[in-house]
């Protein structure tokens, strides 16, 4: 009888010890062991979704509380959604959920070497991460050239150069907005938007068009870029003049400077003409100095121009241009009588601004030898 009741004192300390060294249920247990992408790329003002992989050998039943760290604190530029989650993760099995990380406009651009935990009572799984934060698409509109004339009933053309910036692609609207002046009744432009598909800067050529109806006047406006909330704008000024002698920059026009008679074919006047003072090359005079207008063509047209002197012109005399302080010849100027007659194509060598833009500037003089024919003397008094 002693010895039953010491054999069931020694399998109860048995029972007792088995349980205290592996008896029981084990511990939960949780480990976040994939995070995809794990390289995630965003926009300023852009988000990620995020898939978190968790795991747990002995199983896992619970709310787990969600956060990003750098440097030790949570980024102010960063947001997360959800910022907690209740996992239900079997034994030796696995579950995911899905994180949205959002970033501020103003989130600095680079990557960020972070750290995403998950916080579960007293303890914590962690995971690192590396966000890249990159500025948004955008594109820069410019124009060649920013100045155009452009008579009542016709049109003028400027090319525009859109900069694709950080991958934009997408169609561009385009329209004539308000500058420093406001857009006149009539003035149009076309085409009115543009198409970017690759990197690489898209040339566009812009006619802009004034009605019969538009008022005369000089108007500093802006052509806008408008892409989703994306808007951008370049400066363009614009010059309207009435038409003349035909109209549409084909016509012809005159006027006078300095006691000569300027006579356009193929194009009107914008600007003077006027005489103004030159220092002549060595061995010449200019007595009526420089004749200086600008004057509307079509575009890449060429301008026919004629000076008529009140006295007949001089054997010897010459014709040039004076541009940049410089002084040019002007090939194929015929001089007969008291009339000299020469040819500039918009955007030549000779046109004063250089550009194909419907539009020449002229300075021009005739330069006379410093011993000048008696009648000529008898004239000027020189």
């Amino acid at each position: 009888m002693r010895r039953k009741t010491m054999a069931k004192g020694l399998l109860a300390g048995l029972a007792l010890l088995l349980a205290a060294c592996g008896g029981g249920a084990p511990p939960q247990d949780l480990a976040l062991s994939g995070v995809s992408p794990n390289s995630p790329s965003v926009v300023q003002g852009g988000s990620v979704t995020l898939t978190l992989t968790f795991t747990s050998q002995n199983g896992f039943q619970g709310t787990v509380s969600l956060s990003v760290i750098k440097d030790g604190q949570e980024p102010s530029w960063l947001t997360l959604s959800p910022t907690s989650a209740n996992l239900n993760v079997p034994k030796g099995g696995q579950v995911q959920e899905t994180l949205q990380v959002g970033v501020a406009p103003d989130a600095p651009i680079g990557a960020h070497s972070l750290k995403l935990k998950a916080t579960y009572g007293s303890k914590t799984a962690e995971r690192d991460l590396t966000l890249t934060v990159n500025p948004p698409p955008s594109f820069a509109l410019s124009l060649n050239p920013s100045s155009l004339a452009v008579q009542q009933g016709g049109q003028a053309q400027t090319t525009l150069t859109l900069t694709p910036q950080n991958g934009f692609t997408g169609t561009v609207s385009l329209s004539l907005v308000p500058g420093q002046d406001g857009v006149p009744q009539g003035l149009s432009l076309s085409p009115q938007s543009v198409q970017v598909t690759g990197s690489s800067p898209v040339t566009q050529p812009l006619t802009i068009s004034a009605s019969s109806s538009t008022p005369t006047g000089t108007y500093r406006i802006k052509v806008r870029g408008t892409a989703g909330s994306l808007t951008k704008e370049a400066d363009l000024t614009v010059t309207v003049s009435a038409p003349s002698g035909g109209g549409g920059g084909g016509g012809g026009s005159s006027g006078s400077a300095g006691g000569v008679q300027v006579s356009l074919q193929g194009g009107t006047f914008t600007q003077g003409p006027t005489a103004q003072n030159v220092s002549p090359p060595p061995g010449f005079q200019a007595p009526y100095g420089a004749i200086a207008f600008t004057a509307q063509v079509p575009q890449g047209g060429t301008l026919t121009v004629t000076l008529t002197f009140p006295s007949p012109i001089p054997q010897g005399a010459v014709l040039k241009k004076y541009q940049g302080n410089a002084w040019q010849d002007v090939p194929g100027a015929q001089l007969s009588g008291n009339t000299a007659t020469y040819q500039v194509q918009d955007g030549d060598p000779l046109d004063g601004d250089g550009q194909r833009n419907g539009q020449v500037v002229d300075p021009v003089a005739l330069l006379v030898p410093n011993a000048p024919t008696a009648t000529w003397m008898r004239t000027y008094g020189t």
